[in-house]
């Protein structure tokens, strides 16, 4: 009974850490380098482009409340727009660093979940 508490506590607590170290870095450093509103006219309109990045940002969440995939990292779009937008020079320096952060926490994330992944079948057996 307690190699069973034991082996859900830890699956949850990874299961956490992983989805922390995919949602909060990324999201930190949007909102780092991009401010969420900007101001037209007299007043505060939310600015696009950060919203696309928070967007992408809690895509894991998103995608694990949904269940439409069994990981819930989205890596492959970070390291596609790390790849873009680290080939776009100065205009983009700050999406660079955005995007990388993305990617290497979404990477972190990926093996934390895989590992929540192997208690979750070793309790389950």
């Amino acid at each position: 009974m307690k190699s069973r508490i034991k082996g859900r506590f830890a699956y949850y607590s990874l299961l956490f850490l992983g989805y922390s170290l995919c949602v909060i870095p990324p999201t930190v450093a949007t909102l780092t380098y991009f401010p969420l509103f900007r101001s037209v006219g007299g007043g505060a309109v939310i600015a696009g482009g950060t919203a696309l990045l928070l967007i992408l940002s809690i895509q894991p969440l998103w995608q694990r409340g949904l269940k439409l995939l069994s990981s819930g990292t989205v890596f492959l779009p970070w390291l596609l727009l790390f790849l873009l937008f680290s080939g776009l020079a100065k205009i983009a320096d700050e999406m660079t660093v955005i995007s990388f952060v993305g990617l290497l926490s979404n990477l972190l994330g990926a093996g934390v979940l895989r590992l929540s992944g192997g208690i979750r079948r070793k309790r389950d057996e």
